[in-house]
């Protein structure tokens, strides 16, 4: 039998003043997700960087994405039907094409994927936005303990 080994992902978070607990009302979505790149970067005055070595089995595709709470959030949000609720959860729709979406409500509903990626067992949702590939991650504790 062959060795199964787990892959490791290495991401990186920026921040312009240290991390040192989770509000789970804080970050730009006001849910307490942090949002993390495969690459190195810096979002403005970004003074102190942080590492999170997670295994790819941790990180759930936005396209995987669903939970009845997460769509309703979503119905909620952008106050639509369940079947786009479901599209733009997991990607296949743009909340930039809705004319009630702003740069608040697009970075909610990354919020509401990465809770979404949590409750479904992952750590970290992977999708795209305009700054190319992003890791969301609805912090808690144990998260942030892993990062260096």
């Amino acid at each position: 039998n062959p060795i199964e080994r787990n892959v490791m992902t290495s991401l990186t978070h920026t921040s312009p003043s240290p991390i040192t607990s989770i509000d789970k009302n804080g970050g730009c979505t006001e849910m307490g997700v942090l949002f993390f790149s495969s690459n190195d970067y810096a979002m403005g005055d970004a003074k102190f960087s942080y590492e999170l070595n997670i295994e790819e089995s941790e990180i759930a595709s936005v396209s995987s994405l669903y939970t009845e709470n997460a769509a309703s959030q979503v119905m909620y949000l952008f106050d639509c039907d369940e079947e786009l609720a479901e599209e733009l959860l997991d990607g296949s729709s743009s909340e930039w094409n809705l004319d009630n979406c702003d740069a608040e409500k697009s970075w909610k509903l990354q919020g509401i994927q990465a809770h979404c990626a949590k409750e479904m067992g992952f750590i970290a949702v992977e999708s795209e936005d305009e700054n190319g590939t992003v890791y969301a991650v609805a912090m808690d504790n144990s998260i942030l303990a892993k990062m260096a």
